[in-house]
């Protein structure tokens, strides 16, 4: 078999494209294949034109395209494009079988290059592949932008909504909006106050979706959000899942822990220092997750520290995680109006603040109940995105954190707009 007969076969083209000449240069490490077409040939526009006609060639223009590595070697592709005159007499470029999405790609190599993106940092895919950084984020961006405008939003009747920092000092916002069914991302924007429900609102009419059949919205207390969700969708019910009612009571144990200390440091009370001291972790995270240092740590403050606000504290969490356990409606409003009614009493000025944040967002707590819709996916997301993000030494623009969120978190279909990514 001829090399070229070899190389045709080995890219998939048919007539009237064949291979016209091979130029191999050991000392540059590139293989050039040069790809041309049969005198008289009649073309289709291709890409996604949905016009299958075939027109005679006007003239054509010289490309190249970046493909698949030869074993070690660079390879390349050149061929000259044919320009075809349509009926209506204007002139168009055709798009090869082989062109990728992002100019200068071929589609194979786009197809290797996108599930490296998804699971390695840009500068990694960029010193592992010799492509630079400036053109993997032009192909990602186009990925990204044209697989989200493909998703259809129709389905959505639950959404979830949370912010999370980004860049450095993490002083910057961004708010996700989710679909907890699939899951996942739906849209990501910056900033994290009511306007984002807005903008929304908007993206989500603009992919089928319709925001009178938006039944329940997860999110926390923030009052933008809350204000936003009742502008943009009068019939969704607010709901605070279980995530960040007990990231509340976390926030208001920390409180006192941190109070406490300091009033005993301020008093020289040493018995309280030394039980208080490096104790954060070990009053904060689940008992499955203590190490065996932090999991004494407890004990000790559990035995000899009931006097202790921080303990009382961490006993209303434990009421509150026995609310989340209620098997009906009734007994979970009859638990979590107890435990309430026992921090307003209680001598804990924290507790008591926290009590009237819960009463104050009664029904939306009472809400969880009978949906079960949770946030938790959405802290699992923001953990995904942090972690590129790290990777990435932070994102100085919103635009590359955006494709990254929706990369990492979005459940894009690729496939419907490169065939070869279905084989990976």
């Amino acid at each position: 078999m001829e090399q070229k007969q070899l190389f045709q076969l080995a890219l998939g083209l048919a007539s009237p494209w064949q291979i016209s000449s091979i130029a191999f240069s050991l000392e540059q490490k590139r293989l050039d294949l040069h790809i041309d077409f049969e005198p008289g040939s009649r073309f289709c526009l291709g890409g996604d034109s949905p016009d299958t006609q075939t027109y005679p060639v006007h003239d054509t223009t010289e490309k190249e395209w970046r493909h698949l590595n030869f074993f070690q070697h660079e390879c390349y592709l050149h061929a000259r494009v044919p320009r075809v005159r349509l009926n209506d007499n204007s002139v168009h470029l055709v798009t090869p079988p082989w062109a990728g999405r992002s100019f200068g790609f071929t589609m194979l190599l786009e197809a290797f290059l996108m599930p490296l993106l998804q699971h390695m940092a840009v500068r990694q895919v960029e010193t592992l592949t010799g492509i630079s950084d400036d053109k993997l984020w032009r192909m990602l961006e186009s990925y990204v932008n044209q697989a989200h405008e493909q998703l259809d939003m129709s389905s959505v009747n639950i959404i979830g909504v949370d912010e999370t920092s980004y860049g450095k000092g993490h002083n910057k916002f961004i708010t996700l909006f989710v679909d907890p069914a699939i899951p996942r991302s739906l849209f990501v924007t910056e900033g994290k106050d009511a306007s984002t429900f807005m903008a929304f609102k908007d993206v989500l009419e603009s992919h089928g979706g319709d925001t009178k059949k938006v039944t329940g919205i997860t999110m926390d207390m923030s009052p933008a959000f809350i204000s936003g969700a009742a502008k943009c969708m009068p019939n969704a019910e607010v709901i605070f899942d279980p995530f960040h009612v007990v990231k509340l009571f976390n926030g208001m144990i920390d409180t006192v822990r941190r109070r406490e200390q300091n009033e005993a440091r301020a008093n020289e009370d040493d018995e309280k220092q030394a039980l208080l001291s490096g104790s954060r972790w070990s009053i904060l995270k689940n008992r499955e997750n203590l190490t065996d240092e932090q999991a004494v740590k407890l004990a000790s403050i559990e035995m000899r520290g009931r006097n202790l606000q921080v303990y009382r504290a961490m006993k209303m969490r434990e009421g509150l995680q026995d609310v989340y356990g209620a098997l009906t409606e009734r007994k979970f409003k009859i638990q979590l109006k107890a435990l309430v009614g026992w921090m307003r009493r209680s001598r804990i000025k924290e507790a008591k603040k926290l009590a009237e944040t819960v009463k104050n967002h009664w029904d939306g707590i009472i809400a969880w109940f009978k949906t079960k819709a949770s946030n938790g996916i959405l802290e699992g997301m923001n953990s995904l995105i942090k972690a590129a993000s790290a990777r990435a030494r932070g994102f100085r623009t919103f635009g590359k954190l955006r494709i990254i969120v929706y990369l990492q978190t979005g459940k894009l279909e690729y496939g419907k707009l490169n065939p070869a990514m279905n084989t990976h």
